[in-house]
């Protein structure tokens, strides 16, 4: 799933447009129980801009990792950009809602936070199978 957001302001002087986009992805969009999920954030800016992202995780989501790149600029768009991973890991089935996810937008203009799109996580637990009427033999290694 992606969420895309677009800003476009007028309130630089001589009615120059500052235009920012913001990506949200969530891969995979379905994963099992302990399974690594990357929530990935995007900011391509016209101006030099920092993304600052205030996250909750939702009852069930355990966060492992987060990772912040700098900001470059990209001479072929003529464009600022700004990514931030967060790697985290559901502890048990059920369908989870990232709803509590807020960007702040830092630099040049100071913006009011913005609340982004919810996404969902669905985790499917693992499938039952009927007991072996035969026991698994002992492995000799360990007698």
């Amino acid at each position: 799933m992606i969420a895309r957001f677009i800003l476009i302001l007028g309130t630089l002087p001589l009615c120059s447009v500052l235009a920012q986009e913001i990506t949200m992805t969530l891969s995979p969009e379905e994963c099992a129980p302990g399974d690594l999920v990357r929530l990935s954030f995007q900011l391509e800016s016209e101006a030099f801009t920092e993304m600052a992202i205030s996250y909750l995780s939702p009852e069930g989501i355990h966060p492992v990792v987060n990772e912040k790149r700098p900001i470059e600029f990209n001479p072929q768009t003529q464009r600022y950009e700004q990514t931030e991973y967060w790697i985290v890991q559901a502890m048990h089935s059920g369908e989870f809602l990232f709803s509590d996810l807020t960007v702040t937008l830092e630099g040049l203009i100071e913006l009011e936070p913005i609340k982004m799109e919810p996404m969902r996580l669905s985790v499917t637990g693992f499938t039952e199978t009927e007991d072996s009427p035969t026991p698994e033999v002992w492995p000799p290694y360990l007698e």
